[in-house]
C-alpha cells in the first residue's frame, strides 16, 4: 500500500464488510480507495458546478484574448 491512509481505507472496509482476502485484493484491484476519493471530490452542489465551469472557461477565454491573431495581409 501507499500510504497508512490508504491501508487504514482497505482495513477498515475489510472489517466492515467482513470481506474475505479474495474479495479484498479485488477492491484493491478496482482501486476502491481512489474511487472513493473521486466521488468526494465531486462538486457538492449545482452552484458549485457552475462556478467551476465558469472558472474553467474564462480561464480558456482569457488564453485566447492574449494570443495575437494574424491580420488579412499576413494570411
Amino acid at each position: 500500500m501507499r500510504t497508512h491512509k490508504v491501508r487504514s481505507f482497505y482495513i477498515e472496509q475489510a472489517i466492515a464488510g467482513r470481506l474475505s482476502a479474495k474479495a479484498l485484493r479485488q477492491l484493491i484491484g478496482r482501486q476502491g480507495f481512489e474511487r472513493k476519493e473521486v466521488a468526494n471530490a465531486q462538486p457538492s452542489s449545482r452552484a458549485e458546478l457552475q462556478t467551476r465551469i465558469q472558472t474553467i472557461y474564462r480561464a480558456a477565454a482569457e488564453r485566447m484574448a492574449r494570443r495575437e491573431l494574424p491580420s488579412a495581409h499576413d494570411v
